[in-house]
């Protein structure tokens, strides 16, 4: 469905682009709700992996001798990973779509 909005973007009037960009459909189009899945699970995988990992070489002993509050360590072991996914999420969200625009714009100038 993105291909066909792409491919007939130019046949589209002044007025229907910016309805479409005004009604927040190019988000709709790209933040799918099977997208949204993926990085549910994604997400989900990276944390199981943080605690699990630390379990599983039993470094966790020594996070909780040096914190014996167990919900002060893992809060900030969420914390951690919260920052780390969302600063890496918005380096993919900015730099993802750069290759894929300059193709677009590379096909777009050949063709005229």
């Amino acid at each position: 469905m993105a291909h066909d909005l792409v491919s007939h973007w130019t046949e589209r009037d002044a007025a229907g682009r910016a309805s479409f960009v005004r009604e927040g459909m190019s988000l709709q189009q790209a933040f799918t709700g099977n997208a949204a899945l993926v990085m549910m699970i994604a997400l989900g995988a990276i944390g199981a992996l943080v605690i699990v990992g630390e379990y599983g070489t039993c470094t966790i002993r020594t996070t909780f001798a040096a914190v014996p509050a167990r919900h002060t360590a893992m809060g900030a072991k969420v914390v951690v990973v919260t920052v780390v996914t969302t600063v890496f999420g918005g380096w993919v969200a900015v730099w993802t779509p750069v290759p894929a625009l300059l193709a677009v714009v590379c096909v777009r100038r050949r063709d005229q």
